[in-house]
């Protein structure tokens, strides 16, 4: 075959275009096989939460230590969360983030209001709403059962949320709100239903903090023709500091 110039152009050609053809072919098999990878070794859980107990640090910004100390216990509450985990190291190594929503509102606390002359003790209801969001990293410990995964974790999270106080028919109004920071340990087990769900137990202890600056509409409320005064202005440091228990389900990608 005579190669004149006609022809070396059309051979040039052809192979540039085996070149190419080759190449995203090589590129499309690596991008499937590493996002055939990366989507591989994800739990998703979704669980009922029970929060055992909060403390509300009533005035963490005044100069008095006794004062600045007082804090005021309320009880637990419920709520709900969601979890992803993805494998990272072997078989036993996973890091996960997650986020829930807890409610707790104790209608048991009192407070006094006073004037020159009087105090009355009046029913105070406190109600929290709390969102963490929080990163850490899991331990599966050996197994005994192949059906049951026992793993131990611990991280840290930035926890958000607010404080609302009712009283004497008042109901503060929140200013502002400062999410902080703070560690959490954890345990949990895991029982296999089939190759894909799970069911999930976990305990988690947190000391999880926010501070949030609210409001009442007045310092004052007139009772049996008396008017008393009260703290306006409620700067407090919440502490989510109550043993978690959760039970959801969970589903192995």
């Amino acid at each position: 075959m005579i190669i004149n110039s006609r022809n070396l152009k059309l051979l040039t050609v052809k192979i540039i275009l085996v070149l190419i053809y080759t190449g995203f072919s090589h590129q499309s098999f690596s991008q499937n096989n590493f996002l055939n990878k990366f989507f591989k070794d994800f739990i998703f859980t979704t669980s009922l939460n029970y929060i055992s107990s909060a403390t509300i640090q009533l005035n963490p910004n005044n100069s008095d230590l006794v004062e600045r100390n007082s804090t005021t216990d309320v009880k637990g509450g419920y709520g709900y969360g969601f979890t992803l985990k993805k494998r990272i190291i072997g078989d036993d190594i996973y890091l996960g983030i997650s986020t829930e929503y807890i409610k707790i509102t104790d209608d048991q606390e009192t407070d006094v209001v006073e004037n020159a002359i009087d105090v009355q003790t009046v029913h105070v209801s406190e109600s929290l709403e709390v969102i963490p969001v929080e990163m850490s990293l899991y331990f599966n410990i050996p197994r005994f059962a192949d059906n049951l995964n026992v793993y131990l974790g611990g991280g840290f999270g930035f926890y958000f949320g607010s404080r609302t106080r009712k009283m004497v028919g008042l109901e503060t109004s929140t200013i502002s709100k400062d999410p902080m920071f703070s560690l959490n340990v954890l345990f949990g087990a895991e029982y296999m239903l089939d190759n894909h769900f799970a069911m999930n137990f976990e305990i988690k202890v947190r000391d999880g903090t926010y501070a949030v600056h609210s409001r009442f509409p007045t310092d004052r409320v007139r009772l049996n023709d008396q008017v008393y005064y009260f703290q306006q202005d409620l700067n407090s440091r919440i502490y989510v500091d109550g043993m978690k228990v959760s039970l959801g389900i969970g589903y192995f990608f």
